[in-house]
């Protein structure tokens, strides 16, 4: 029929190729939530805006500590911020004002995760256009941008989606995901649409997210573990023994060893969370880390994983190929989740649950840091940045 034709003509048109096999054991399953604790409580949560609205804090992905305590983030016009002289507002006691200046001009790409070296002299970017990116500090007015890996520079393979970073406290060394093959498009002259991306990376069903390591002192990159369902945030532990990664699509967390009669080995420590995690952090005072959910559990993920595979897959084919208006859209959700990643005879489990589960006060939350005993929360969309206080 015509509208075979159609689907068959449009299906070749994919730029990514139609949907894969998603195995059983990869598909996405949501652990129910029996009780949490409220994100929006007005006790607990305030947000920083930017001081006379002059539009340079736009979509602080991930915010960022130096040793000093400064706060930065990334914003979503690629520029790396700096935010001082905090007050708490007058009229709103849940919002904070802070001045909001630009410290350096980072290209033409998408900054998403930061991380700073433990003596403060570099910070270190995950950039989804250009790859991972090294901020020098010194004593000049101005500080210096390099690319230290461009998305070549995996013994010729490509990484397409750098998407966050940690620093090894033990040998510096720089973990960092490269997310999946679905590489960010171009908005326009406006920026990078890495959220399009992560949906077609979803539907595509292909497992290509790895996680990557960089030696400052060789300048090489080498792959630690592939064959990940969108890997996201990464977080190192306080004795660089392991790292955890945020294993988007699968809606779990692994944690692969650096150490140990496990070391070189990815273990699955959460099989299940409430929806789907992004960014990661992790306390190094009290062990525990922390993961936030930028949507609710979509109900179209969980009919589609309710079908037959033959049929979910030519489905998520057919979706690909919707106009973009009509694709899947995220839910209105604030979510966050407290892990403990296991130590010897401790398992891993899901310590605390925090949500917002309508997105009322606080919403779409994609890059987590922990400093003080607060949570630091960051968007891809948000023009403001969220503090929960654990106190």
């Amino acid at each position: 029929s015509a509208i075979t034709l159609w689907i068959a003509v449009q299906v070749k048109k994919l730029k990514h190729g139609p949907a894969v096999d998603i195995a059983l054991e990869d598909r996405a399953g949501f652990m129910e939530v029996e009780s949490y604790i409220p994100l929006g409580d007005s006790t607990k949560l305030k947000k920083i805006y930017e001081r006379g609205n002059k539009g340079i804090l736009k979509g602080p992905e991930t915010v960022i500590f130096d040793p000093n305590g400064n706060m930065y983030s990334l914003t979503e016009d690629a520029n790396l911020v700096k935010l001082f002289d905090f007050k708490l507002s007058e009229e709103d006691p849940m919002v904070i004002t802070a001045d909001v200046s630009i410290v350096a001009d980072l290209g033409v790409g998408r900054p998403l995760g930061g991380k700073f070296t433990y003596d403060g002299k570099y910070l270190y970017i995950a950039d989804t256009l250009q790859g991972l990116m090294r901020v020098k500090f010194g004593r000049n007015k101005f500080p210096t941008v390099e690319l230290v890996a461009s998305r070549d520079d995996v013994n010729g393979d490509q990484f397409l989606y750098a998407d966050d970073v940690d620093i090894g406290p033990k040998t510096g060394h720089v973990y960092f995901s490269d997310a999946s093959r679905v590489e960010p498009e171009r908005i326009g002259t406006e920026g990078w649409d890495t959220l399009q991306a992560s949906k077609i990376d979803f539907m595509k069903g292909e497992k290509s997210g790895r996680l990557l390591r960089y030696n400052p002192l060789t300048n090489v990159v080498d792959v630690l573990a592939s064959n990940i369902n969108f890997a996201n945030g990464v977080a190192v532990d306080k004795d660089e023994s392991y790292v955890i990664v945020s294993e988007t699509f699968s809606s779990r967390v692994l944690k692969y060893h650096l150490k140990g009669d496990r070391a070189g080995q990815l273990e699955l420590i959460i099989p299940e969370l409430p929806s789907f995690p992004d960014g990661a952090d992790c306390d190094f005072s009290t062990g525990f880390c922390y993961i936030p959910m930028p949507t609710g559990p979509l109900p179209i993920v969980k009919f589609l994983f309710s079908l037959p595979q033959v049929i979910e897959k030519h489905l998520r084919t057919l979706i690909m190929i919707l106009p973009r208006s009509l694709q899947p859209q995220v839910l209105p959700y604030g979510g966050m989740v407290e892990i403990y990643p296991g130590s010897g005879e401790v398992p891993p489990s899901v310590s605390r649950i925090f949500l917002d589960p309508h997105g009322e006060t606080i919403s779409f939350l994609t890059g987590v840091a922990v400093h003080e005993n607060s949570i630091y929360l960051g968007s891809l969309e948000n023009k403001y940045i969220g503090v929960y206080s654990l106190d």
